[in-house]
């Protein structure tokens, strides 16, 4: 077996980890006039994966778990590209709705009309209500080496 020393490492291919700031999205059942996200500590990522528009964000919940190899799960850290709020129908985003909250869900078209699904299937699709709009595309999870599954 081969052991390496730090000096034995080529310089250009260590990647530095920056530290960003993880945040929770809080949600008291109410509706919320603005983004309401609270940072809760930081997290490490790794440089070549840092974009200004993307944000880090803690999962509550289970509704985006389906058991499958991409399920998005209780405790995941997942990235979000604010930059892209430009819904499209198949893709995951975070959406603030008035009266559930900001809420990571998927876009799709059921039985001719636009319906906010989980992956879940144990959790019920729902309407958009007005004022419902996407806050930033789901890019994939945060691993803990600090790269980004993309999904």
């Amino acid at each position: 077996m081969h052991k390496f020393s730090r000096s034995s490492i080529p310089f250009d291919s260590v990647i530095p980890l920056v530290s960003e700031y993880l945040y929770a999205v809080i949600s008291a059942g109410e509706p919320i006039g603005e983004l309401s996200l609270e940072r809760v500590g930081w997290v490490k990522v790794r440089a070549d994966y840092c974009k200004n528009e993307y944000l880090y964000i803690k999962v509550a919940g289970h509704s985006m778990d389906d058991g499958s190899d991409h399920a998005i799960k209780d405790g995941d850290i997942v990235v979000i590209n604010t930059a892209d709020r430009d819904a499209r129908v198949g893709k995951i985003y975070m959406w603030e709705h008035p009266s559930v909250g900001p809420c990571l869900k998927k876009l799709d078209h059921i039985d001719g009309e636009l319906m906010l699904t989980s992956l879940n299937p144990a959790h019920k699709p729902f309407v958009p209500e007005d004022g419902s709009r996407p806050l930033g595309r789901f890019v994939g999870v945060l691993q803990p080496a600090g790269w980004i599954e993309y999904r």
